[in-house]
């Protein structure tokens, strides 16, 4: 079948499995947006003080030791020890501050609408949508086994629609279903979905 022709929302209730939304696998990856994110606090929380502070440090050696240049020996050793404390003060800020980065999905990858349907005794179809294209596979393990999982893929690079049928499959085995969506997997509020072939 092609991505165009997946189930619709409207379809809900005569397939097999339905989940409303899936959610991300805590470490299994990160978006963009948590990339961009880490990149961004890095910045303003580790180097962006330490240059501050060295630009100060910079600054009030200068004035310290520049009192030659000024007639006003008071007033620039005023101004120099200003720029010192205000140089510590501005490198303290960066103590006791933490990197905080969740792994929540971007809404936009997130698989929606999951629906598994087409149950033989050799396979199943799963269907879902995301607001943004996205690459898209899924992994399929058999339950109760340690053999590495199977993985199939989408026939569309990229899509908002996406179906995948997995094909091969044992009859009468159940197998646990996790969704892949740019860069980030996906099950069910911490479960995989669970398939039983016919």
């Amino acid at each position: 079948m092609n991505p165009t022709d997946a189930p619709t929302p409207e379809d809900i209730g005569q397939y097999y499995l339905q989940v409303e939304a899936l959610t991300p696998i805590e470490g299994s990856g990160r978006t963009d947006n948590v990339s961009a994110s880490i990149n961004h606090n890095i910045f303003n929380e580790t180097f962006l003080p330490v240059i501050l502070f060295g630009g100060f440090i910079v600054l009030s050696m200068a004035a310290l030791f520049s009192h030659k240049l000024f007639k006003l020996y008071g007033t620039t050793r005023t101004f120099g020890s200003l720029l010192v404390v205000f140089a510590i003060l501005a490198g303290g800020l960066n103590i006791g501050r933490r990197i905080q980065v969740t792994s929540q999905a971007s809404p936009v990858i997130t698989p929606k609408n999951v629906l598994v349907s087409n149950v033989t005794e050799s396979g199943f179809a799963i269907s879902w949508e995301t607001e943004a294209e996205t690459a898209a596979f899924i992994r399929v393990s058999k339950s109760g086994e340690e053999d590495l999982p199977i993985t199939f893929f989408s026939k569309a690079d990229k899509n908002k629609r996406h179906w995948i049928d997995a094909t091969s499959l044992d009859s009468q085995s159940s197998y646990t279903v996790e969704v892949y969506s740019d860069n980030l997997w996906f099950n069910n509020q911490g479960q995989p979905l669970v398939v039983e072939t016919r």
